[in-house]
């Protein structure tokens, strides 16, 4: 015998033929629901002729024409049943509005001639009319009621592991949310979770909304409804609530939710495919992404060969991956990590070079080589002459940098004035240089031969401005704060040492750092492009800096764990270099609005470019020639802080030459 438990699981299979039947079955059904009620109509009133069965078939044929008429005009059969909506019930009542007209016209045509003015005919007539519509539109409404009402149950899987989920708020983007969530297989939804002063209780698609005002109104929903997952429907609610449900969610063990993007949210098969994820630690930066306007930044690179330098690495691939999405036509690759390049060639290959439409299509040219190798780079400006060049290859690790001086300053320094000095060679129209926050009164190797290759690259702007130098090259610098998510950050090693079971290390209980995402970071970078003029150094609002030791606290609540109880977190000091505040601006310079609210141009004092030049080339030969000697440290950072007079070491065996 066959089961009803196999017949429902049967129907649930089909559910998505289900929910969307074939127009002509829903025609059908519509005439036949339609012609019965002509029947009930009949019934009820009695016949307007002598022979009662003569007088069905003539209701039966008029229901019929006029059936078939009215829900042709309105394409009421069209309509995706499960997807019916206020709107199409308005359909539907045109519809049947229709039909009684035609009825009543039919009617009045076959009775022929008649009294209008008859008390009792016009009485009559008005009941027939009233009860034709009532009784046709309520039970083609009340069919669709069953039929949506079917389908939700069928497309809802019956699961004792699915995980109890609160939705957030009550917002348009929140109700669109829930809708999808209806078919999730992950999640059962418990209600609705609203903020509401008012604490006044509703309902939407038959979930029960719980307002909140206080911590205790949280902990008392939290207590009746034991749900596992909070979602917020975007990242503006997440920001919001941190001070109140976030903080809630850690404190007990709650894990938070974003959906990221509601529009594609079912894909072709009906299967669930939201793109739901746990909230992660960049979400809670305490501000808003900064939006670029890329319809006007790809303007910009629409059909150019852009170069990137650092190809390989966490900005230098997203800047890849941005390029290609603006338009460009080639994009060179060019790094000296092999591994990694060849990674990044392949994904872009897939997405955008051999496999994409032709008209979409990118040409992707890796390059093996070293920014600190002129002859390699000549080789390449020369073959593919990049119209745009952006130069994120650096070393970046402070520790590591003031260990290795030497090396810090042939890839920072003369790496950037070997590719600069190309771009003005081989007509670059722009070349955008990525540089750091802590090039500003730097206090380690690294930021200050940052901050050393940010003057060459300024000094070459103002020689093309005077006229010292024929060529039309503008060079633009972007400054910015700790890439999350980078290789080497310290979020990747936060995530290390919390699958290690902790602890989790931090330098410092006071240590603060700005923060910002890799696609943000590369948006920047992008619109820097378009306002640059030549000479500028762009730096943009990042919001307030965060205490490193409350990014580990808020790591590890994500993680679910409890800090100091589950997971440690041990103070090890400043390393060498380290300093506890980064700085954006140097205090000998302010900035200056630009188009974009955002972003802001600094206003930097001018520089010496014969003797930046001259101190370069002593400091390349120097790095080149003494490196191998531990003793020539001294005399090679010696030069550097002559060319960085701001560079003032912390915490480091070079605060000797300060004095």
């Amino acid at each position: 015998m066959i089961s009803y438990a196999k017949i429902y699981r049967f129907l649930q299979s089909k559910v998505g033929s289900f929910g969307c039947v074939d127009s002509r079955i829903v025609l059908t059904c519509d005439m036949i629901i339609s012609i019965v009620a002509s029947l009930c109509v009949a019934l009820i009133v009695e016949p307007m002729s002598g022979d009662e069965n003569f007088y069905f078939i003539k209701v039966l044929i008029s229901s019929f024409l006029a059936s078939i008429v009215a829900f042709a005009l309105f394409h009421t059969y069209r309509i995706i049943v499960r997807h019916t909506r206020v709107l199409d019930m308005k359909r539907i009542a045109c519809a049947v509005l229709t039909k009684v007209v035609i009825i009543v016209t039919l009617w009045l045509f076959i009775i022929g001639e008649v009294d209008m003015f008859n008390h009792d005919f016009l009485y009559l007539l008005l009941v027939v009319c009233v009860l034709e519509y009532f009784i046709t539109f309520s039970l083609l409404v009340l069919a669709r009621v069953l039929l949506i009402d079917m389908y939700e149950k069928m497309a809802t899987p019956v699961t004792r592991s699915r995980s109890k989920l609160m939705v957030y708020g009550t917002t348009r983007s929140s109700i669109s949310l829930l809708s999808l969530l209806t078919q999730s297989k992950k999640y059962e939804i418990c209600g609705i979770l609203n903020f509401d002063s008012k604490n006044f209780s509703q309902k939407v698609f038959n979930y029960k909304v719980f307002p909140f005002n206080t911590v205790d109104d949280l902990e008392s929903i939290f207590k009746k409804q034991n749900f596992s997952f909070l979602i917020f429907p975007t990242l503006r609610d997440l920001h919001q609530e941190e001070e109140r449900v976030v903080k809630f969610c850690h404190d007990c063990g709650v894990k938070m939710l974003i959906s990221p993007n509601i529009d594609n949210a079912l894909s072709n098969d009906n299967e669930f495919k939201l793109g739901i994820r746990e909230i992660k630690i960049e979400d809670l930066l305490g501000r808003d992404e900064i939006q670029i306007n890329m319809k006007e930044v790809r303007r910009k690179f629409l059909g150019k060969t852009v170069m990137v330098t650092g190809a390989a690495g966490s900005i230098g691939s997203e800047l890849c991956r941005q390029m290609a999405t603006l338009g460009a036509s080639t994009i060179v690759l060019f790094d000296n990590a092999e591994t990694p390049l060849h990674d990044i060639r392949i994904e872009l290959d897939e997405k955008w070079g051999k496999n994409a439409p032709d008209g979409e299509r990118v040409k992707i040219v890796p390059i093996i080589g070293n920014v600190c190798e002129r002859d390699r780079l000549e080789y390449v400006f020369e073959r593919y002459q990049p119209q745009i060049v952006f130069h994120a290859a650096a070393y970046k690790h402070v520790p590591l940098m003031e260990e290795n001086p030497c090396e810090a300053i042939k890839t920072n320094v003369t790496g950037t004035r070997n590719v600069a000095d190309c771009c003005i060679k081989y007509g670059v129209s722009n070349m955008i240089m990525i540089s750091t926050d802590k090039a500003v009164n730097p206090t380690n190797v690294m930021g200050a031969t940052k901050r050393a290759a940010e003057m060459y690259v300024q000094g070459l702007s103002q020689n093309i401005a005077s006229g010292g130098i024929k060529c039309e090259t503008k060079f633009t610098t972007t400054r910015f704060g700790n890439v999350l998510g980078s290789n080497g950050s310290v979020v990747p090693l936060f995530q290390k040492q919390l699958e290690n079971g902790g602890p989790l290390t931090v330098t410092s209980p006071e240590i603060c750092r700005f923060f910002m995402s890799i696609p943000e970071a590369c948006r920047l970078v992008s619109e820097a492009t378009s306002l640059g003029m030549g000479g500028d150094i762009f730096v943009f609002d990042m919001g307030e800096p965060v205490k490193i030791i409350e990014l580990a606290k808020n790591m590890i609540k994500l993680a679910g764990y409890v800090p100091e109880k589950d997971i440690k977190i041990e103070i090890t000091g400043l390393r060498p270099g380290e300093k506890l505040y980064e700085e954006v601006l140097a205090t000998e310079e302010n900035s200056t609005m630009t188009e974009h609210p955002k972003i802001r141009k600094a206003k930097i004092r001018s520089v010496n470019f014969d003797e930046v030049q001259r101190l370069c080339n002593e400091l390349d030969v120097h790095a080149t020639v003494l490196k191998g000697n531990c003793n020539c440290q001294m005399e090679v950072v010696s030069l550097l802080k002559q060319l960085v007079p701001e560079f003032k070491s912390q915490n480091s065996i070079f605060e000797k030459l300060d004095n």
